[in-house]
């Protein structure tokens, strides 16, 4: 249950996200900054914050549902998988249908999404209405940030709203699965082990 208080900052954190602004939030693995997926120059300014040459980036959704609009394809094998470990610490990458998405899109128009484990941050994209693109609140090459005050200050100065949810960073980035073949490839061990995944995939 979300009280009141933090309610209202979700919801100025929405409508800044709407009018398309840079929020910064934490996540149940580290420290993000987030805007809407579909704001290239949105994006472009994260980059910009963080001093990046410009990546894919992570594509956070509230709902397995709302992943399916991103127009890509689950099979009943990686849905499965999914429902074993979302919401939590677990990407997948799908080639996605969608046009105009080469600001956020890898190889192939290619797109890592998750459902994180923080009730307030699903929330969050309920009330913006789309998914957010997201990506760790670091300058390119340092350390990803599990603490707030480890944030370096040129990145909290340039973001348009803090979100403080009451949620506690595990500091382990998420574990990361290529979905765009039939054979999937696991890119990155993370927060769910090698041998949970061999598990869940067999």
């Amino acid at each position: 249950m979300i009280d009141s208080d933090r309610l209202d900052d979700l919801k100025k954190a929405a409508a800044i996200i709407q009018q398309g602004g840079i929020i910064l939030a934490p996540t149940d693995t580290v420290w993000g900054l987030m805007c809407n997926y579909e704001s290239a120059e949105a994006v472009a300014s994260i980059f910009k914050i963080k001093k990046s040459p410009g990546k894919p980036v992570a594509i956070i959704c509230d709902s397995i549902e709302n992943i399916e609009k991103l127009q890509v394809e689950f099979s009943p094998y990686i849905r499965n998988i999914a429902k074993n470990y979302w919401p939590g610490p677990l990407t997948l990458i799908f080639k996605s249908g969608l046009n105009n998405i080469g600001h956020i899109a890898g190889n192939n128009n290619s797109i890592g999404v998750r459902i994180p484990d923080s009730e307030e941050l699903r929330e969050l994209v309920r009330l913006s209405g789309k998914p957010l693109a997201a990506t760790s609140a670091n300058i390119t090459g340092q350390k990803q940030t599990r603490e707030f005050d480890d944030i370096p200050d040129e990145i909290t100065v340039n973001a348009d709203f803090i979100c403080k949810f009451d949620v506690h960073p595990s500091g382990v980035a998420s574990t990361v699965i290529d979905c765009t073949s039939e054979k999937l490839k696991i890119i990155r061990e993370g927060a769910i082990s090698l041998e949970k995944l061999k598990k869940a995939m067999n």
